[in-house]
């Protein structure tokens, strides 16, 4: 291998021999000094060889040859193991491998890089990126915004509706006050003394009708005399009954009076009472002032007794 690189070395030198430095006649191989350090007098044989197709001696940049009669080269006699290749100082530079190929060790392939001329960009990829990041924001103020309208509508939906609600009782209760106090006002009555009897003429069942006397401040009227009879009977209607407040509901055959007074007068009508279906606890009376035991849930008007102050 040393044979024909030196021959290589010999016609490549033989134009530019005039260049090269000057060598003993006993010394043709300049590299010959590295004894058995083959990497050495390799990398020293293609140091000439890049110095012959320069075509100058010139140092290059610290890669080139040194003087080979230089004392940095070792000698037969300060050489004492030829065959370890650290055993002589390197002449060359760390920036020797950059700049030749080493018949030893392949060259490392270098990553091919595009320089883009100063003053060009390619915006598409960070366009795409905005453009996504964009959208994506927008997504999210869209459904932000979609579910605080959704529950603010919601939100107002149900205080609508509590509200309605709310309007909806008080307006009933007011339809039932003002229904009421019509009733009052447009009902029949006497007077006897410091007591009024006084005809309501919407059907209620016995115990509504109850409810509604006391709402006035009254009762279901009582009847302790024949007097108070005759004038509860003018205000019924011909062919009409109404609700008195005499009833046996708590114990059969008991009479009692809602507002408390005992039962001291009577005047049943003819088979009367006669508890039919062992059902009837209730009193009613027709216009003649005959009395008459009757299911307490029919709707009938009814008569209230106040007492007037």
């Amino acid at each position: 291998m040393l044979t024909v690189l030196s021959v290589l070395f010999s016609l490549l030198c033989v134009p530019v021999t005039s260049f090269l430095p000057t060598f003993p006649p006993n010394n043709k191989n300049p590299c010959e000094r590295f004894g058995f350090n083959w990497a050495a007098e390799i990398r020293c044989l293609r140091d000439i060889i890049n110095k012959c197709e320069d075509g100058e001696e010139k140092s290059r940049g610290g890669r080139s040859l040194q003087d080979p009669y230089s004392n940095n080269y070792p000698t037969e006699a300060s050489t004492t193991d030829y065959g370890n290749p650290y055993s002589y100082p390197r002449p060359y530079s760390r920036t020797y491998y950059r700049h030749s190929i080493s018949p030893i060790r392949p060259p490392i392939p270098q990553p091919i890089t595009t320089v883009k001329p100063a003053g060009e960009c390619s915006c598409q990829q960070e366009l795409e990126k905005l453009e996504a990041k964009f959208e994506k924001k927008l997504y999210e103020v869209k459904m932000k915004a979609a579910y605080e309208t959704e529950t603010a509508v919601g939100e107002l939906r149900k205080q609508f509706e509590q509200d309605l609600r709310s309007y909806e009782r008080i307006t009933t209760k007011d339809v039932v006050e003002i229904k009421r106090t019509l009733d009052y006002m447009q009902a029949p009555r006497v007077m006897n003394n410091d007591v009024e009897y006084f005809l309501i003429q919407r059907e209620e069942s016995w115990y509504t009708a109850s409810e509604k006397c006391i709402g006035y401040g009254a009762h279901l009227a009582s009847v302790h005399s024949r007097l108070d009879n005759g004038l509860l009977a003018k205000l019924i209607p011909a062919n009409e009954t109404v609700w008195i407040g005499v009833n046996d509901i708590q114990k059969e055959n008991v009479f009692r009076n809602t507002d408390g007074t005992p039962v001291d007068f009577l005047r049943w009508a003819q088979k009367q009472p006669n508890n039919e279906e062992h059902n009837e606890n209730c009193v009613e009376v027709d216009h003649n002032g005959y009395w008459n035991d009757k299911l307490c849930i029919i709707m009938r008007p009814f008569v209230c007794k106040k007492f007037i102050s």
